[in-house]
């Protein structure tokens, strides 16, 4: 039986790159190994037609809000096709690389029902190409026509209360200098 490949629309997310382990808190969580499989996870809000497309194999929750949503898993292989934002293959960027940022993708990816006899048998959303783009940090970098804009300096409150001991400092000297003009 030939898999049957669907194609997603641009969703934004975060490559789930570490080991899972519930008593290790996740940014102390060790990396995965580059041939393990990773994962892609998008959260759509319930009303969210995707919401409803990916219901089978998502998983409902709830936001710091309250607000209903559901939580999807795409699972990537070693075999996965790799592609950049003009669609020329590209190799697997790094685990390291992939961790921590948000992600613009474009997934083709088939449905695996899994054998319900096996119960560690493969099911769910599984992808056979990923196009991807890095969503930028810094929304007012593309109208500075840059890619990375460096963050601005901030004062240390050292260096702001050390100002006003300066000036403080230098109308003494004033005042010195004048009481030591009318003496002469």
């Amino acid at each position: 039986m030939a898999k049957e490949l669907k194609l997603t629309q641009t969703m934004t997310g975060w490559f789930d790159v570490r080991v899972y382990n519930e008593r290790i808190a996740k940014e102390n969580r060790q990396i995965k190994g580059e041939n393990d499989n990773i994962g892609f996870s998008v959260s759509f809000a319930a009303g969210d037609p995707a919401a409803v497309a990916f219901a089978t194999y998502g998983k409902p929750y709830a936001d710091n809000n309250g607000n209903p949503r559901l939580r999807v898993n795409f699972k990537i292989g070693r075999k996965c096709r790799w592609f950049d934002k003009n669609a020329n293959p590209v190799a697997k960027p790094s685990n390291i690389d992939l961790d921590g940022k948000m992600y613009e993708v474009v997934l083709q990816y088939n449905e695996v029902a899994g054998d319900p006899t096996k119960p560690l048998s493969p099911k769910g959303y599984w992808v056979d190409a990923i196009q991807f783009r890095e969503v930028q940090q810094n929304p007012f970098a593309a109208m500075a026509g840059a890619d990375h804009v460096p963050p601005i300096p901030q004062q240390q409150p050292q260096q702001q209360y050390q100002q006003p001991q300066q000036q403080q400092q230098q109308q003494q000297q004033q005042q010195q200098q004048c009481i030591d003009i009318k003496r002469v």
